[in-house]
């Protein structure tokens, strides 16, 4: 994996209460700068550092969200995104009045795998959707206090299917399925369940013969079934693998690996548990 310091400089958006949202804010506005970075990602015990204009952040995300709650009076102080498309990404600026607030900040990797959002009360629902999250609670906004700083941590892990064989002739597609019951969790703590949940069923792509990796994400859970599985053009399943209770821990890459072709009755695959984001680890299933 790449060596990514994304020590990226973000303060936040313009942004004006009225007084519909909450009766107590006043005109008395208050400039507030916000150091908001990723953290070093690790490969082979080694880090390697960068200069910012080598990592940009849009290198890693795709958009940023925020939610800005005032404690006292409780109310909604600002909520808003920037993409990375946009110009200056990374570089928001908020007007807010002084006060004690909570704050919210999430780092989305990709808009074109998966779904995602976020409600006013901090919880967000996610399906196979990479992200970061920051939290700032009892955040002290006053003339003299104004810049803050936060590091970003991804709660999720990744299952990335890796598949080794190449493609018979008489295959047509592959698809992987699973069924992911926890669909979200709070930013304060916890995670949301629901049954059936959210249900993964995708094919993989094609080059050169073989089928492209896969890697998709879920918060913390142990998935009860992955099931790898081949069919020919009238749609008859040819191939079906599978792998039993994966558990799936926060900021953890766990590599489902193997051959799916040359033997159908072979039900075994490797599982690699990479942490490179932290440390790697093999697991023999």
């Amino acid at each position: 994996m790449k060596n990514v310091l994304l020590g990226v400089f973000v303060a936040f958006l313009m942004f004006s209460c009225n007084d519909k949202e909450d009766p107590g804010l006043t005109p008395d506005l208050v400039s507030v700068r916000f150091n908001v970075s990723l953290p070093l990602e690790v490969k082979e015990q080694q880090i390697t550092t960068r200069a910012l204009t080598e990592n940009p952040l849009s290198d890693k995300l795709s958009k940023i969200e925020y939610l800005i709650i005032r404690k006292d009076p409780l109310a909604l102080a600002a909520r808003g995104s920037q993409l990375s498309t946009d110009a200056n990404f990374g570089t928001l600026l908020i007007n807010i009045p002084a006060g004690l607030y909570k704050v919210y900040l999430v780092g989305i990797s990709s808009l074109n795998n998966g779904s995602f959002s976020m409600l006013d009360n901090g919880s967000v629902f996610m399906n196979n959707q990479e992200f970061y999250i920051g939290l700032l609670d009892d955040l002290s906004v006053s003339a003299t206090q104004t810049t803050f700083s936060n590091t970003l941590k991804r709660p999720v892990g990744c299952v990335k299917i890796d598949i080794t064989d190449p493609i018979p002739t008489d295959v047509s597609y592959v698809t992987v399925y699973m069924s992911s019951n926890v669909i979200g969790m709070s930013m304060g703590g916890g995670y949301i369940s629901e049954t059936p949940g959210n249900k993964i069923d995708e094919r993989f792509t094609v080059s050169n013969g073989y089928l492209n990796s896969k890697s998709l994400y879920f918060v913390p859970q142990t998935i009860s079934s992955i099931h790898i599985r081949a069919y020919d053009a009238s749609g008859t399943l040819l191939a079906d693998k599978s792998v039993s209770n994966l558990t799936v821990e926060a900021n953890k890459r766990y590599i489902v690996t193997g051959t799916l072709f040359e033997s159908v009755g072979n039900k075994d695959f490797t599982i690699t548990i990479d942490d490179s984001w932290d440390s790697e680890t093999t697991i023999p299933l």
